[in-house]
């Protein structure tokens, strides 16, 4: 699935896209409402509705999320069409043994491990005085990169994720 293709509807375009969990379609107000979504409703950012986004039901009967795409793009809105028979499946990935008391998970951005503190030090994974909490530290998470430095900047700003470790005391 996942085919995303440009359509027309009395020479209105819009983009249509099917996943396994449903369908998304991008386009302005006019189009969305002559294929029977939300007629007659105000769209997200108009007066008397939401800024962001407005939840619906499709005129096929199921519900339907309205967001409006706050960045410049070609249509103005993007509407999420869950159908019901269809599950929404997310990737959640499966942690396995990387060594005696760490699992690791393996993500997109990279590998995560989980583990005590004993343990992580006993792989190599983290040195000792790298934990959150630890004097010059993070309080409850700490970012260490696979080089074993750190991220620059305030906690809040944007990591380099593909080069990111993370040790937290959840973990």
């Amino acid at each position: 699935m996942n085919n995303i293709s440009l359509r027309t509807i009395d020479g209105l375009e819009y983009t249509y896209s099917s996943y396994r969990w449903g369908d998304v379609y991008e386009g302005g107000k006019i189009v969305l409402q002559r294929m029977g979504i939300a007629p007659g409703l105000a769209f997200p950012g108009e007066p008397n509705a939401n800024k962001r986004q407005i939840s619906t039901i499709h005129s096929g009967g199921f519900a339907c999320t309205i967001k409006f795409n706050r960045l410049v793009d070609r249509f103005p809105y993007c509407v999420l069409g869950e159908h019901p028979e269809r599950s929404r499946q997310r990737y959640e990935p499966m942690p396995e043994q990387a060594f005696h008391g760490v699992s690791m998970e393996r993500r997109h951005w990279g590998d995560r491990y989980v583990g005590k503190r004993a343990d992580l030090i006993a792989a190599g994974l983290v040195q000792d005085g790298f934990f959150p909490g630890d004097p010059g530290m993070r309080k409850t998470r700490q970012v260490i990169y696979a080089d074993g430095s750190f991220p620059l900047g305030a906690p809040t700003s944007n990591l380099d994720w593909s080069r990111r470790r993370e040790a937290g005391k959840g973990n």
